[in-house]
């Protein structure tokens, strides 16, 4: 499957599909048996999460209304059911867009991340580089 001329999310969801199907054409008798797995993770992507926005902030960068609602749903759930051994976070955690934006929006997602019981390892999306790989000016928040 080529992804190259789909959207990222398109992409996602037809390798999610495949893999589904590839799943049930496993014989339950190879997929099922009775020892605990091994280590279990999770993976969350695209939270989007905002700090407050201030008057100086353009409309245009509002993310999700109840884009920080949704993440600390998921910590807790995380947490109280999943319990699983690390948390892959793959990109687009924050919703970033300026410059200016990018240290309080990642101080919002260290705080709505900081009760996870698991380890976490995050990865960044295009919402976390604003475009800036390279930057000195961009790099100094995540320092």
């Amino acid at each position: 499957m080529a992804c190259s001329n789909m959207t990222r999310r398109r992409c996602v969801q037809a390798a999610s599909g495949a893999v589904a199907a590839a799943w049930q054409a496993i014989p339950a008798r190879c997929r099922a048996d009775d020892r605990p797995p091994r280590f279990r993770f999770a993976q969350i992507n695209d939270s989007h999460v905002q700090a407050p926005l201030g008057q100086q902030d353009a409309p245009r960068i509002r993310t999700y209304p109840r884009a920080n609602d949704k993440l600390r749903h998921c910590v807790e759930a995380l947490n109280d059911r999943i319990r699983p051994d690390f948390v892959l976070a793959i990109g687009d955690l924050i919703h970033g867009e300026t410059l200016a934006r990018l240290r309080p929006d990642l101080e919002t997602f260290r705080a709505l991340t900081g009760s996870l019981a698991a380890p976490m390892y995050p990865t960044m999306g295009n919402h976390e580089v604003v475009q800036r790989e390279g930057d000195p000016d961009h790099e100094r928040p995540y320092r």
